[in-house]
C-alpha cells in the first residue's frame, strides 16, 4: 500500500528497474542528492548502443544521463514538485568524485541529461495553465517536451496510444 508521500510502492519501481536492466542499461533506484536525503526515483545511463535499443521505446528521448520520477495518484505533479525534481536533476552530478573519466564528464552536461516524469495524473496546472512558461508542448498523445538544454519530459500514460512502444508504461494508465 502506498502513503500520500509515497507515490509507487517498491513493486513499480523493481519492475522499471528490471525493464531497464533487461534492456543491458545501467540503472540505480533512489539517488540520493543533496545532504538531505532527497531522491530520484530512478537515474538511467546509458551509452550509444542503448539509445539505438531504446529507438523503438517510448523512452527514445533518453540521453546519456536520465533522471525519472514517478508521480502517483496520490501524489500528483504540482509546479512546487516540478521544481524540486528539476532541483535534484541539476544536482545529481554535482556529488560525482572529481576522479571521472572523459565519458563521465560528457555526461555531466545538461544537453546529456534528461528529466521525465511519468504522472498517472494528469498535470493540468504545468502542461496548461502554466504551458507558456514551462514552454511544454505535445509531441504525441500522452508525451510533452520542453525545449531547454536540460531535456524534459512529461508521459501521461492514459493519453498513450495502445502501441507496442509505449507498452511499459500502459500499466500505469487509468480507466
Amino acid at each position: 500500500m502506498t502513503s500520500t508521500h509515497e507515490p509507487f510502492d517498491d513493486t513499480a519501481k523493481a519492475f522499471y528497474h528490471r525493464l531497464f536492466k533487461s534492456w543491458g542499461l545501467s540503472v540505480e533506484t533512489e539517488r540520493v542528492v543533496f545532504s538531505r536525503s532527497r531522491t530520484i526515483d530512478l537515474v538511467v545511463r546509458c551509452n550509444d548502443a542503448d539509445q539505438k535499443r531504446l529507438q523503438k521505446t517510448v523512452f527514445a528521448h533518453f540521453r546519456q544521463f536520465n533522471a525519472l520520477e514517478l508521480k502517483g495518484f496520490n501524489d500528483p505533479l504540482t509546479v512546487a514538485n516540478y521544481k524540486r525534481i528539476m532541483m535534484r536533476a541539476w544536482g545529481l552530478e554535482s556529488q560525482k568524485p572529481s576522479a571521472s573519466t572523459d565519458q563521465d564528464k560528457l555526461s555531466e552536461l545538461p544537453n546529456q541529461m534528461t528529466v521525465t516524469i511519468v504522472c498517472v495524473t494528469r498535470p493540468d496546472n504545468i502542461l496548461d495553465k502554466f504551458k507558456q512558461e514551462l514552454r511544454f508542448v505535445q509531441i504525441e498523445a500522452g508525451i510533452y517536451y520542453s525545449d531547454d538544454v536540460l531535456g524534459r519530459w512529461i508521459i501521461h500514460p492514459s493519453e498513450l496510444a495502445l502501441v507496442e512502444k509505449n507498452y511499459p508504461l500502459l500499466p500505469l494508465a487509468r480507466g
